[in-house]
Formats: structure tokens, C-alpha cells, sequence
């Protein structure tokens, strides 16, 4: 078991938010580049590939979710030097179970079942988890704490790896300058 050693300091919101962007977009980016290789494969694999799209996805969440396991924390956290206090092996997996093999469990089954109310009874299932996930997100915005529902419900909050300091956040504050300055 890999346990990332944090100071203790909680993460700020906007270093969560950071993190969690970032790894979407290494999954956006992998995903991409995979399309665009298959792209020069046969038109026989792209079709076999398209049909296949969501257990691609699947695959490759679990690629970056080894990461996780073996380094104990996300690419995305890494890079904004966070980490889960305790992040044990079966939380890890635990928590890919819920953010990604359930989702598309959800979606497998919706799209399986023929029956109209039972269909109808899973998409309310899926758009009221969304709905719980949006206020939560909400929550986070104003009081800070757990990031996502997950995250309370498997209690993983994230602290910094090293101390913040001051100089950090003058560097960013440098930069948002002059970003905002060029446009």
C-alpha cells in the first residue's frame, strides 16, 4: 500500500477544482490520440472501435486509475502537489468502482432494457444522482470539504503534500496578470 505523506494543511477549492480539471483533461488527451491512431487503422477497426467507445473509455480510466493505486494519488493531484490523507488500495478501487464502472453500469443497463417505465425509472435514477452531484458541488464551492459526493462518502479529503506558501500563490497571481493583461 502507497500512502502519500501530506502536512496535514487542507487543499484549497480552487487547487481541488485544479487537480480534478487536469485529469480530465490527460483523459481527454489520451482519448484523443487513440482516436486519432485508430483513425489510421482499417475502416473494419474503426467501426469495431466506435461500437466499443464506452468500454474504451472504461479501459483507459482504468489505465490513470492505476496510478492511482500504485502512487496514491491522481495524476491531476500530483501536479498541484495533493493528496488523500489515507488512500488505501481498496478505497482507490472503491472509489473507481463508484466514479467509473458504476456510471456505466447505469448507462449498459439503460440502454439493455426494452422496457419503457423501467428505462424511464433508471434515467431518473442517473439524473437525480446528477442533480445530487450538482448541489454538492454547490456545497463545495461555498463551505470547501469534500470535492465530490464520493469523496464525503468514502471520507477522502485533500491536503496539501508540502505547505503552502505565500510565494506559490504570488507566482499564480503573476501569471493570472499577465494572461489577463495580453487579452
Amino acid at each position: 500500500m502507497v500512502v502519500a505523506q501530506t502536512c496535514g494543511s487542507p487543499a484549497l477549492r480552487v487547487v481541488q477544482l485544479d487537480a480534478y480539471v487536469l485529469d480530465k483533461e490527460i483523459a481527454t488527451y489520451l482519448e484523443t490520440q487513440l482516436n486519432e491512431l485508430v483513425s489510421y487503422l482499417p475502416i473494419s477497426v474503426t467501426i469495431i472501435f466506435q461500437r466499443y467507445i464506452a468500454e474504451v473509455r472504461v479501459i483507459l480510466s482504468g489505465v490513470l486509475w492505476f496510478y492511482r493505486i500504485f502512487r496514491g494519488f491522481s495524476p491531476g493531484q500530483e501536479m498541484m502537489e495533493i493528496a488523500y490523507r489515507h488512500y488505501p488500495r481498496k478505497i482507490v478501487i472503491s472509489h473507481f468502482l463508484a466514479v467509473i464502472i458504476l456510471p456505466y453500469i447505469l448507462e449498459k443497463l439503460s440502454d439493455k432494457i426494452e422496457d419503457p417505465e423501467k428505462k424511464a425509472f433508471i434515467q431518473k435514477l442517473v439524473h437525480f444522482g446528477r442533480f445530487l452531484e450538482f448541489v454538492h458541488h454547490l456545497y463545495f464551492l461555498n463551505k470547501g470539504g469534500f470535492s465530490t459526493i464520493w469523496e464525503r462518502i468514502l471520507h477522502l479529503k485533500a491536503e496539501y503534500v508540502n505547505p503552502p506558501t505565500l510565494g506559490k500563490f504570488f507566482v499564480c497571481l503573476k501569471q493570472l496578470i499577465t494572461i489577463y493583461l495580453q487579452e
